[in-house]
């Protein structure tokens, strides 16, 4: 059976900092034939044109689960998992490069889904429902995948829910935090710990939205965008009662409140969405890109308008899995310092500390320890200013308005701060 969700309305190597090709996503392709069984490759779409290429040769058997796929970027690698299983394809070459059981910490079923990396610690975060041998729910937890030996390790201490929709899963790096939804709930979980981190209601800003969904965060503007679903109800004047009208438009979430904003003034031109198809943001470029399964569109996240739409040229039968681009949170830097290791925050605030911040010109850098290097890492993840054995002046004049992260050495230890250019 093909294994495309398309929703309408409710259905529900070595490190590389430098930014790559605008005009193509990565994406996992998947082909479904009923006689000569199904098969996974690496592919590229250029969403201006539609055009999908296969990267390599490589292809595998395996099914994998819809929201199981995810981009590496610090080792170039697109992991993808199914229920006892994960594998990984080289983004550049195509070629498999693991091929690993999944070890659940807990002994009965794990499904483990909503899969996605985070680029601030280079780990794969998803969550893990476990059940009973009566397929009972046991419960849902957060869990980290260890991608070099298949050991999925559960982070949440209890249970933190009973269920989550497929389209929408998205990482903070800088906070460190994992969002998914209930569909009523916008949930936020500790990377650090599991722990629930907000729970606010999804609150819509028109009586006949319901769902928030197919969302993706970026790191340029830290906002979480996605599509805002409606449900209008229609009286046809030939039968007695109202059918159902679909409608799409693109907004944001506030994580902390739960209140969408809505950024499309008029509906988009389609009220469906791939579920495995996934959600990626371009932040050089300022573009939300989805697919609906047969079109690939770009809407603009200041004005939510559609600035391209381009029916998808691939093999026939073939479905889009989790496109991705790479240039999102790339080289992003966790801000929010983790609780667990037990370090007073006036410890931390003690060994490093910016002034003025905002600043025009001029950055002051007081610590308690001996710098070896520094760098300056834009909100693109682009390194704009580097220094070894530095002063404790640094000079931003030459800088554009905006946020930066101050990326710290010295010796073993390294500290990050943001701080604003006016």
């Amino acid at each position: 059976m093909k294994n495309t969700l398309l929703l309408i309305g409710i259905l529900a190597t070595a490190f590389q900092i430098n930014a790559q090709s605008t005009d193509e996503l990565y994406t996992v392709v998947s082909k479904y034939n009923a006689q000569s069984g199904s098969t996974t490759r690496m592919g590229k779409l250029n969403p201006t044109d539609g055009t999908v290429a296969n990267v390599g040769e490589a292809t595998s058997p395996n099914i994998f689960n819809v929201t199981g796929g995810s981009l590496n970027q610090s080792s170039n690698r697109f992991n993808l998992v199914s229920t006892n299983f994960m594998m990984s394809f080289d983004i550049f070459t195509g070629d498999i490069v693991d091929e690993l059981p999944i070890h659940s910490f807990f002994e009965g079923t794990t499904f483990f889904a909503n899969v996605r990396y985070n680029n601030s610690n280079n780990k794969l975060y998803g969550l893990a429902s476990t059940f009973a041998e009566n397929n009972q729910l046991i419960g849902m937890y957060l869990a980290e995948l260890n991608s070099e030996n298949g050991d999925l390790t559960q982070l949440s201490q209890t249970s933190i829910g009973s269920g989550y929709q497929l389209a929408g899963t998205a990482i903070d790096p800088e906070e460190m935090v994992y969002y998914y939804s209930t569909g009523s709930k916008f949930m936020g979980i500790d990377l650090y710990n599991g722990a629930v981190y907000s729970n606010p209601d999804i609150v819509f800003s028109h009586p006949n939205e319901f769902n928030f969904t197919n969302f993706s965060y970026n790191c340029a503007d830290q906002t979480v965008y996605g599509l805002v679903v409606e449900n209008t109800q229609v009286q046809n004047p030939d039968v007695s009662f109202p059918f159902s009208i679909y409608l799409m438009r693109f907004g944001k979430i506030n994580p902390t409140t739960g209140e969408v904003t809505n950024i499309s003034e008029v509906p988009l031109p389609t009220a469906v969405y791939s579920v495995n198809g996934g959600s990626t943001i371009d932040p050089i470029t300022g573009t939300y890109y989805f697919n609906n399964g047969s079109n690939v569109f770009g809407i603009s996240l200041e004005t939510g308008l559609v600035t391209s739409n381009t029916v998808i040229n691939n093999e026939e039968g073939s479905v889009i899995n989790m496109m991705t681009n790479y240039n999102n949170c790339l080289g992003a830097i966790a801000t929010r310092p983790d609780s667990t290791l037990n370090l007073p925050p006036s410890d931390l605030e003690a060994r490093i500390s910016l002034y003025p911040n905002p600043t025009t010109s001029m950055l002051m850098i007081t610590s308690s320890l001996a710098i070896d290097a520094l760098e300056v890492i834009d909100m693109h993840g682009k390194i704009v200013k580097s220094s070894h054995n530095p002063s404790n002046n640094l000079d931003v004049q030459d800088l554009q308005a905006g946020v930066y992260f101050l990326k710290l050495i010295a010796g073993n230890v390294i500290e990050n701060r943001k701080f604003v250019k006016n």
